[in-house]
């Protein structure tokens, strides 16, 4: 059965990439643009996806890092023994990706840099399937 992931960002052409790659790599992957988007694809799903990433540069509603910690906040009340993976993602620096990771309570994060299509997201694909593997 294939991993679902959940990539929520607000740049299309970030998302359509990212989706051909994972795709690409037996992953079934659901998109979402912004806050409300998200909420109608979570709901939407028969069972918790194994991983939710996170643009930390959202938009102006809400960032990344907040939804994530909001979200997370909520639904591990709710199912504690939930395995979902949390990841932020940006084009921050390695430094301040930890820091907004370590705070929002995010397992980890990816530099938005890792999807260079020269080598065909390999190293994207690569730090996704680290994350489902811990």
């Amino acid at each position: 059965m294939a991993h679902t992931i959940i990539i929520v960002d607000d740049d299309s052409f970030f998302r359509s990439l990212a989706r051909d790659i994972l795709e690409h790599n037996g992953f079934e992957v659901f998109l979402a643009s912004n806050v409300d988007n998200f909420a109608h694809t979570i709901s939407s799903l028969s069972s918790p996806p194994d991983l939710i990433l996170f643009d930390v540069n959202l938009g102006a509603e809400i960032s990344g890092d907040q939804l994530l910690a909001s979200f997370k906040h909520s639904i591990v009340k709710k199912y504690p023994a939930l395995k979902t993976k949390f990841v932020i993602i940006s084009s921050k620096t390695d430094t301040e990706l930890q820091e907004i990771a370590d705070k929002c309570g995010a397992d980890g994060y990816i530099r938005k840099s890792s999807l260079n299509i020269d080598y065909g997201g390999f190293i994207f694909a690569s730090q996704i399937k680290s994350f489902l593997e811990k």
